[in-house]
């Protein structure tokens, strides 16, 4: 599954792992960690969006 996130697409199939911290403003710091390339990607996003991504991720790991 592809998925769109602030500028950036990220072929949810490649991920390896997914870490989050919650911000003090309330909005969560989301790292995604790349499978094959080793790389890591840092975005910004509200709890709304957080729980749709573990959910999409969890889809993809039980598929």
């Amino acid at each position: 599954m592809i998925i769109r996130m602030n500028e950036i697409l990220l072929d949810m199939d490649e991920v390896e792992s997914i870490e989050w911290r919650k911000q003090d403003d309330g909005t969560f710091s989301v790292r995604f960690h790349m499978k094959s390339s080793g790389k890591m990607f840092t975005r910004i996003v509200h709890e709304n969006q957080l729980q749709q991504l573990k959910a999409q991720f969890k889809g993809d790991e039980e598929e």
